[in-house]
């Protein structure tokens, strides 16, 4: 993997397993399957399982088990739970005729703003570069 959004991927990813791994969804999210890629996904997924023990230091169980635990008692509730609040507010507010503004560098918000006759604007430049105005970066110090 080329340098992504940890973070991003790994919510990402939360959302991509709950969907595929479970029939009754918090939050139906049948596009993270298409931001993540297969390679990705396989990561994280083998890396999760393989971390069980810094979750769980009794957990007894196949890989497979081990990442259903990790997904569900640790990454998913926040995570499913943050995106669902958030749409439903936006879907909210705008059938209330109130203008909304997201700053969505990871794209995660772009179909919906199209399925609901928004604005939506590219952020993301054609050599890949993002403007991210959430990411804290360090600053190097002048040697002034």
């Amino acid at each position: 993997m080329n340098e992504k959004n940890m973070t991003a991927l790994v919510s990402v990813f939360a959302r991509c397993y709950h969907f595929k791994n479970n029939k009754k969804w918090i939050y139906k999210d049948e596009l993270a399957s298409k931001i993540l890629s297969e390679e990705e996904y396989n990561l994280i997924s083998s890396s999760m399982a393989q971390g069980i023990q810094f979750f769980n230091k009794d957990f007894k169980g196949t890989n497979e088990e081990a990442l259903r635990w990790i997904v569900n008692k640790n990454l998913s509730p926040s995570v499913l739970g943050r995106s669902s609040f958030c749409e439903r507010m936006l879907e909210s507010s705008i059938r209330l005729g109130i203008d909304q503004y997201v700053i969505d560098p990871e794209r995660e918000y772009r179909n919906i703003c199209k399925n609901l006759d928004g604005d939506w604007i590219n952020v993301v430049g054609k050599n890949g570069q993002m403007l991210n105005p959430l990411q804290i970066r360090p600053v190097p110090l002048d040697d002034d």
